[in-house]
């Protein structure tokens, strides 16, 4: 920048003082110094040098960019063939899914951020449970918890979790940047995020997890305010005391979830499907839970106080068997062996509401009209 000044501020002296400066010469008879030719020489020529010197400096900079890219890429290319399981040492692939960390975030560049989040979608997608495990799990994961005992996840799997854990809030921002050509690219989309034991409160509010799986996970009073579910699955996890309000839920799976004491107000539900779901003490005042499945759901005192109960229909049989129609399965709400002891339905709309018996209902508060639909249709 020096450089670049005195050969301006020389240009504009020159251009202006031309004439001055070669009558000054003559006058002086300056010429014939031999020693004053040198530096004369030097600062009319700053400028010429400069602008060599421009040139030159951003093409070794180009070649340097080029080589420091051939590198990087070839750095970039040994990780995921580490981090994918190519190498048979655990530990390797382990420090490869963390040292893929800075590339997930950018910091090499935009153009390694979906390679590297597709590293791990892969990795993640490898694991599966054995039948074994999942049939433990969901028959006795409160006794597991309790228990201490967690199934055991490979150690790669885990690395990845604690990634996403720690770095929750960058993921979210995955959302809001242009990281990729194809703008329906979402990062986080149909991620398996399965048996994560999160932190108490974590807050996953705004966030897209489209088709993502976070079954078997466990969190309390986690915060999903406003993110978007959809085709989530939430198969036989843990979130007690959690905030779905505003939540995008169609077509989640909570199917043997434990959401007790949830907080489900203003959310989006369509085929939404709630089966053999502990649900007791949750919110669910003035929500539309029309085209919703209820099935053997334990409804212990919900609040369904002003809620949207249309085309529903309570009953004992198999919502999916063959007597029912495709129509009825999808765009009706069942509560099918329900638990409704202690629910609040006071100025709940059932319109075409059809209840078969039997029917638990037990101090469950209801307004007279409701209840002279339930005495007539039972």
């Amino acid at each position: 920048m020096i450089i670049a000044a005195v050969a301006f501020i020389e240009m504009v002296f020159l251009l202006c003082f031309y004439e001055e400066i070669i009558n000054f010469i003559d006058d002086k008879n300056l010429t014939n110094i031999s020693w004053l030719s040198a530096p004369v020489t030097m600062v009319i020529a700053a400028p010429i040098a400069y602008f060599i010197w421009i040139f030159r400096n951003a093409d070794k900079r180009r070649d340097q960019e080029h080589v420091e890219e051939n590198i990087r890429q070839s750095d970039f290319h040994q990780l995921e063939q580490w981090a994918t399981g190519d190498s048979e040492k655990v530990s390797l692939q382990t420090a490869a899914i963390y040292q893929l960390l800075p590339y997930v975030k950018g910091e090499y560049g935009e153009r390694f951020i979906r390679p590297a989040m597709e590293i791990y979608r892969s990795v993640l997608s490898s694991w599966r449970l054995t039948s074994e495990e999942a049939d433990i799990s969901f028959k006795s994961i409160r006794a597991s918890i309790d228990q201490g005992e967690r199934i055991q996840i490979p150690t790669a799997i885990s690395a990845i979790h604690d990634i996403f854990i720690q770095e929750l809030n960058f993921f979210k921002s995955l959302h809001h940047i242009k990281i990729s050509t194809h703008k329906n690219w979402i990062p986080l989309r149909r991620m398996s995020l399965k048996c994560i034991p999160y932190e108490n409160g974590t807050n996953f509010s705004g966030i897209n997890l489209l088709e993502a799986d976070l079954s078997f996970s466990i969190c309390l009073a986690a915060n999903f305010e406003d993110a978007n579910l959809k085709i989530t699955n939430f198969d036989c996890s843990v979130f007690y005391n959690a905030n779905f309000r505003f939540a995008v839920l169609e077509s989640t799976n909570f199917r043997g979830a434990e959401l007790s004491n949830s907080d489900f107000r203003n959310a989006n539900f369509k085929l939404t499907k709630f089966n053999l779901t502990q649900l007791n003490q949750s919110d669910f005042r003035d929500t539309n839970l029309g085209r919703v499945l209820f099935y053997k759901t334990n409804l212990k005192d919900v609040d369904f106080t002003g809620a949207t109960f249309k085309n529903v229909v309570i009953c004992t049989e198999n919502p999916f068997s063959e007597n029912y129609s495709v129509n009825e399965r999808i765009f009706n709400a069942y509560f099918e062996e329900a638990i409704l002891e202690g629910a609040n339905f006071q100025n709940a709309f059932f319109e075409k509401a059809v209840f078969f018996e039997p029917l638990n209902f037990d101090q469950s508060k209801m307004d007279w009209v409701v209840s002279n639909q339930i005495s007539k249709q039972s």
